[in-house]
């Protein structure tokens, strides 16, 4: 409900009455059809500025509990991050100090819900190639960190749907858009070992 637009006419005319002045003996404070207003009384006075109108009724959220390509969610895993347009628990540890602007970079291009990886354009990212405008680094460089990306357990490549289409996915440990993510995906980061370093981002898991 917009708490701007309210104005007082004459009643006789319809003309608007530029900044009047209401006079109470205390708090104005009104419920009516759904609606509050209240208004912040000084010195017996209320002007326009301080008047407002909201609604009083209950927002319904009923939150989804499931995504309708990947299934049932894993639910609550924002607790106990810190919120800097993304979720996160722990930064990751680079060898090289241009790589830390490609991931940065890379949050930002996150589905929500999912933290499939997204182009430029917000498609999703279907190859490494896809990420050279969104790091705005050189191909090489693109594609050696995307590979550390892999051995790291920060990013895993999927296949889905008969099709095999290939998806991008970040670690929601490091990174999270949104407070939850299908348990099919978040579940992928199990299955690989931090300590791979010979990961091949051309190797995809795959998710029927």
């Amino acid at each position: 409900m917009a708490r701007k637009g309210l104005v007082i006419l004459d009643e006789d005319t319809g003309a608007i009455i530029k900044n009047p002045v209401i006079r109470l003996r205390k708090e104005f404070y009104k419920d009516i059809e759904g609606l509050k207003i209240g208004a912040t009384v000084k010195d017996s006075e209320v002007r326009i500025s301080n008047i407002r109108i909201y609604s009083s009724l209950p927002k319904e959220e009923t939150p989804l509990a499931s995504h309708e390509e990947f299934g049932e969610f894993k639910t609550g895993i924002d607790r106990g991050r810190r919120f800097s347009k993304v979720y996160h628990i722990e930064d990751p540890d680079f060898t090289c100090n241009i790589y830390y602007k490609y991931w940065h970079k890379l949050c930002k291009h996150l589905d929500q819900d999912t933290n499939i990886l997204l182009k430029s354009d917000d498609t999703r990212a279907t190859l490494i190639e896809d990420f050279i405008p969104v790091c705005a680094g050189s191909k090489r460089s693109v594609y050696a960190f995307i590979r550390e990306c892999k051995s790291k357990n920060l990013i895993a490549l999927i296949q889905v749907g008969a099709d095999n289409q290939k998806y991008f996915i970040l670690n929601p440990l490091f990174s999270l858009n949104g407070n939850k993510m299908p348990i099919i995906l978040y579940d992928l980061f199990e299955a690989f070992s931090t300590d791979d370093e010979e990961g091949d981002v051309d190797e995809p898991e795959t998710i029927s």
